[in-house]
């Protein structure tokens, strides 16, 4: 064999050494990471669905929270206030024709160590469909009422074609600061 045959060889020796240990290796690499670009892609697309929705939450919660912070504030105040409480039910109760007769309250608990409830026990007179209207006035009013009973003593007496009751009502309102 002469040289030239010799280093033609080593070449074409070389090549396919360099091809079987280098090429081979980097494409089954390259197959790898092309199944991690997809896997990681699709991953991405998900994170980015994710965020989308977030973001979307995020802005209804912002849109919504002044608001339902000064209801919040109106519903359940920082402070006691019995006093309010006794204007919040006079205001009721004069707008729907039930006349007060008695209050009373009583400290309750506390439901989260946060709110704390205060108890108020109230003595009305009215007719039946006045007291209808003065519980939808509770609901709607803007201190949160909620009516743990109710009693009712029908009167025999009629005014104007309309039979009057008593009716006492025991509920609670609530406060944040003790």
């Amino acid at each position: 064999m002469n040289k030239k045959t010799i280093i033609s060889l080593s070449f074409l020796l070389l090549s396919i050494l360099g091809f079987v240990f280098l090429y081979k290796p980097i494409s089954v690499g390259n197959e790898t990471l092309m199944a991690d670009k997809g896997d990681l892609l699709a991953k991405k697309m998900e994170i980015e669905n994710k965020l989308t929705l977030i973001e979307e939450q995020k802005a209804d919660i912002e849109g919504v929270s002044d608001i339902s912070l000064n209801v919040l504030k109106n519903a359940i105040p920082d402070k006691m206030q019995q006093d309010e409480v006794i204007r919040s039910l006079i205001t009721i109760s004069d707008e729907n024709k039930v006349s007060l007769n008695s209050i009373s309250f009583g400290k309750g608990g506390s439901l989260d160590n946060e709110v704390f409830v205060l108890r108020v026990n109230a003595g009305f007179d009215g007719g039946f469909s006045d007291l209808i209207r003065f519980l939808e006035g509770l609901e709607s009013s803007k201190r949160k009422f909620t009516v743990n009973s109710i009693s009712v003593q029908l009167a025999s007496l009629t005014v104007g074609g309309v039979r009057k009751a008593n009716f006492s009502l025991s509920m609670e309102t609530y406060f944040f600061n003790e």
